[in-house]
């Protein structure tokens, strides 16, 4: 199956096959092992300590040809796939929808077509697909989320990791850039997480990332007043 996605020369061979034999495929499940940060908060356990290896190391997700053919960022499967399949239909064993994978793996065009087609960014299960917009910096992306579709800014995944929190992985000015745009559409500095209560500051200290500590710090301070 990994052909069919790598080589667009392969499109031929499928859609000539009959409709029946169609249908089946678009249903099957396969895992894969790639770096995606869904979760993040599990990454973290008490005092708040990050652990860099969990973090960064692959996951395996189980995906249908949809969600597949949007990992690799595949358009010109979408017309055989969505005859068979919902635009936002999600595997048995997996939460994530076609459009937060072409946006995980940064295919704008795939995810723009999805949003055209009618995907849906709350559709996915435990997560929503604000948080991976925001992971990986997509500002015209989170601006039509939360504008268009009315996604809350401090929308929680299924262990509460805020948008925010996905995007403390960033490089600094990136993750700069997507927090000062979260806040702009209201989400908030003073939040706390884990049954420690842990706030944004702790978090991005336990990740060594000093400097964007201090930048919220600062704008928490200037938000709610030094505690």
């Amino acid at each position: 199956m990994d052909g069919l996605y790598k080589t667009p020369e392969s499109l031929a061979a499928i859609t000539g096959q009959p409709g029946e034999e169609l249908r089946n495929w678009t249903i099957v499940e396969r895992t894969i092992a790639t770096k995606i940060t869904v979760l993040p908060l599990q990454n973290f356990s008490e005092g708040p300590v990050f652990d860099r290896n969990r973090a960064e190391s692959e996951k395996t997700i189980s995906l249908r040809p949809l969600q597949l053919a949007a990992v690799y960022g595949r358009t010109d499967l979408l017309p055989i796939l969505l005859k068979f399949s919902d635009v936002d239909e999600l595997p048995e064993h997996s939460g994530l929808t076609a459009l937060f994978l072409s946006l995980w793996f940064c295919h704008l065009e795939m995810a723009d077509v999805l949003f055209q087609l009618g995907a849906h960014p709350s559709s996915c299960y435990g997560v929503n697909t604000l948080h991976a917009a925001a992971g990986r910096g997509l500002i015209g992306e989170i601006t039509r989320i939360v504008d268009e579709y009315h996604v809350e800014p401090d929308v929680e995944d299924t262990d509460g990791a805020t948008p925010t929190i996905y995007a403390l992985t960033l490089p600094l000015e990136q993750a700069i850039e997507v927090i000062d745009l979260l806040r702009d559409k209201g989400a908030r500095s003073d939040l706390t997480f884990g049954i420690e209560g842990w706030t944004y500051v702790e978090l991005a200290r336990a990740m060594d990332n000093e400097r964007l500590a201090l930048y919220l710090e600062d704008d928490r301070e200037s938000t709610i007043g030094p505690e």
